[in-house]
């Protein structure tokens, strides 16, 4: 069942807030309770757990858990609450600490970020933007064309990786596959498919806050989303095994309340 309400996931990677706080990495054995019995352990302490994230291993024999952990009313030595925490049976290791550079707080020990059993990269939606903004400018039409270009390489790659991992025929699913991923990793907060016809192919595709074009809203003489509609425009004809031609007839970045992507086959 789907639902309006937004789950904002704050990975607590910076810390550019008050009071005596430090990062936490605990790996702990996988088993029932034993997060419940860590956070018995801060409650009695009176430390506040701020922002974290849970997740367990691929093969589930063990979980890590990373949070940013208040300490300012804390009743207790830290050196004797990292002691306790260490004698719950289960926990493997604990790092902690925090290292400060002016004003912004990273944690001392190292992380990284998967998503579907691959390492990712984090990059701001305006710093991405503002790449692709460069590169649209600087070399203007030849610029719009390398965007769209190699997002349709990305976009070619996609597909086939896709009708690998899911290993169905139904082109609908596929695209709406990708685009429910895309909404889910933030590249945009929402889509609608208004159209979508198999033969001759046509689909008119809206987003709502794509990460290419919100950030110059109403600034621009054109559209923004080249990258975009390349990427949709290979992964299109690896799926739906069509040649195709797009626009972005509307566009966030001019003026418009959202961006539409008209895909159609070339007969």
């Amino acid at each position: 069942m789907s639902s309006e309400t937004l789950y904002r996931i704050v990975v607590p990677l910076v810390y550019t807030g008050r009071g005596n706080v430090i990062f936490v990495g605990l790996k702990m054995k996988n088993r029932l309770g034993i997060m419940e019995e860590v956070t018995d352990i801060l409650t009695e302490a009176r430390v506040n757990i701020l922002q974290g994230v849970h997740s367990i291993s691929e093969d589930g024999t063990h979980a890590y858990w990373i949070f940013t952990a208040d300490l300012s009313q804390a009743d207790v030595a830290l050196e004797d609450l990292i002691k306790e925490i260490k004698s719950v049976k289960g926990v493997i290791n604990i790092d902690y600490g925090i290292e400060w550079f002016n004003e912004i707080g990273v944690p001392p020990f190292r992380i990284e970020i998967n998503f579907m059993g691959e390492k990712v990269i984090m990059w701001r939606e305006r710093a991405l933007s503002l790449f692709f903004k460069a590169i649209a400018e600087e070399f203007q039409d030849a610029g719009r064309a390398f965007l769209y270009h190699i997002g349709k390489n990305a976009g070619h790659s996609l597909g086939e990786l896709w009708l690998d991992k899911i290993r169905k025929n139904d082109y609908r699913q596929l695209i709406e596959a990708l685009l429910d991923l895309w909404r889910l990793t933030g590249w945009m907060s929402s889509y609608t498919i208004e159209e979508l016809h198999p033969k001759p192919f046509r689909a008119v595709i809206i987003f709502h806050g794509l990460f290419t074009c919100t950030p110059f809203r109403g600034t621009k003489d054109r559209p923004y989303g080249d990258f975009i509609r390349g990427m949709l425009s290979g992964y299109v004809e690896s799926v739906a095994k069509v040649k195709i031609n797009s626009i972005e007839k509307k566009c966030i970045a001019k003026g418009d309340p959202y961006c539409e992507f008209i895909l159609e086959e070339i007969s």
